[in-house]
């Protein structure tokens, strides 16, 4: 169920070793398409491990600035569950 998944709204990805990736945590998730969106609708990045997430930069590696970021997250997990989950999540450096 979608309460299984923990989705942060912010996250800072400032290297301080705290709070540095948008990670998706939930319990047995063996596949994930997570999309990064701008407000202007452009995708700025995409990961398809479960293990990873956003650090906060384009897929081109350049720093994106503070702010508010869409994303679109289609999952499923080792039982079968599906998801498919948007919301935002606001960057601060």
């Amino acid at each position: 169920a979608k309460e299984d998944l923990m989705i942060p709204n912010v996250f800072t990805p400032n290297d301080d070793g705290i709070n540095d990736m948008f990670n998706i945590f939930g319990a047995n998730l063996e596949k994930i398409e997570g999309m990064i969106f701008n407000r202007w609708g452009q995708k700025l990045y995409i990961w398809r491990n479960p293990k990873e997430g956003w650090d906060g930069t384009t897929n081109n590696g350049l720093d994106v600035t503070e702010g508010t970021y869409f994303y679109i997250i289609k999952a499923e997990g080792t039982d079968g569950a599906v998801y498919e989950l948007t919301g935002t999540v606001t960057l601060l450096r």
